[in-house]
């Protein structure tokens, strides 16, 4: 329970635990309670909207174990934006299809809440506050193990900006040493947050 919620809206966080419990793996299931814990923490250090940010927090993965027919069904047949790049990039498709699915099934409407579990893979350029903590959150929530991770959570507690520029940055360059697909949408969050190192701009393939 967070104190800061009324009981209605933990009431209402309690569902969402219990409805995703039933279309997860255990794994997946605690993984999400962990990056709803890092995304109310965050919240609570850069004054962002609790509520949201722990709900999106909550729901970022719901569609992760889904067939990926399925992902793809959900993100065709609704109205969700989604690049045509992305659609080559499986890995994306959940971000696309839990989108759809909170709000088809779950009723939520808040476009900060949705908006937050589109972009939790890839990001997006001018990412909004709920946005960048679920970003982040799942990035250096509990069970992350690489190496650097505690320095990442120190340096989330000051900037959520420097965070997801260093992850996009090595997930860009990861991706072109192996000669690998970029989707738009990672270069558009890698140009836009680029501005706080000197790295140069990445364009865009048409």
């Amino acid at each position: 329970m967070y104190l800061e919620l009324t009981d209605g809206e933990n009431e209402r966080v309690n569902s969402y635990r219990e409805a995703i419990s039933r279309l997860m793996s255990a794994e997946r299931y605690q993984h999400s309670l962990a990056v709803e814990e890092q995304a109310y923490m965050l919240a609570q250090v850069h004054g962002g909207d609790i509520t949201k940010s722990v709900t999106a927090a909550l729901l970022h993965d719901v569609a992760k174990e889904m067939e990926p027919e399925k992902q793809l069904a959900l993100i065709g047949k609704h109205n969700v934006s989604f690049a045509e790049s992305e659609k080559k990039e499986e890995k994306l498709w959940h971000a696309g299809a839990g989108a759809v699915y909170v709000q088809r099934c779950l009723g939520i409407k808040d476009k900060e809440i949705v908006g937050a579990i589109l972009h939790h893979t890839s990001g997006c350029a001018n990412m909004n506050l709920t946005e960048k903590i679920v970003f982040v959150a799942d990035k250096i929530s509990k069970g992350r193990d690489f190496e650097t991770v505690g320095e990442e959570r120190k340096r989330a507690e000051n900037s959520l900006e420097d965070v997801i520029f260093k992850y996009v940055k090595n997930m860009v360059s990861s991706l072109t040493e192996r000669n690998m697909h970029i989707s738009q949408k990672t270069l558009e969050t890698y140009n836009c947050y680029r501005d706080s190192t000197k790295m140069q701009k990445i364009s865009i393939a048409s």
